[in-house]
């Protein structure tokens, strides 16, 4: 039979490594990140889709997004590095229950969006990138 502590030992284990991926992995940087000047960068909400019609996201501040000179990382169990240059577009808009930026990615073909504390920052650098910005 199973200890009962054995099992709260478990959980508690458990707990503690969902707590790392969730809140601690985004604050891992990138190697394109090291000795760079950050122009901005914040810890929001976000939704990925990710085919098929699904998307993956929530409402836990666990997404870092970061803004460099050439290019901004979004990050959150992992880290995603995307060059300005392979940003077709960037929206403010109402989404299904709030407003949030809305950015689409050429390659490989992204569209993710965030719910930022200062979405007209996060536009206003996509616009000094020559990104198309609405």
């Amino acid at each position: 039979m199973i200890d009962s502590s054995l099992v709260t030992l478990i959980g508690l284990g458990t707990i503690g490594i969902v707590f790392v991926l969730l809140f601690l992995a985004p604050y891992k940087r990138a190697k394109e990140e090291l000795g760079q000047a950050l122009l901005y960068e914040e810890r929001c909400t976000g939704r990925k889709k990710i085919g098929l019609g699904f998307s993956a996201g929530g409402n836990i501040l666990n997404w870092r997004i970061s803004f460099y000179e050439n290019f901004f990382v979004i990050a959150s169990i992992g880290a995603t590095v995307i060059a300005y240059k392979e940003v077709e577009s960037a929206q403010y808009k109402r989404q299904i229950f709030s407003k949030g930026v809305r950015i689409q990615v050429r390659n490989p073909r992204m569209e993710i969006v965030l719910f930022p504390a200062e979405p007209q920052k996060i536009l206003a650098i996509f616009e000094g990138k020559h990104v198309s910005v609405a």
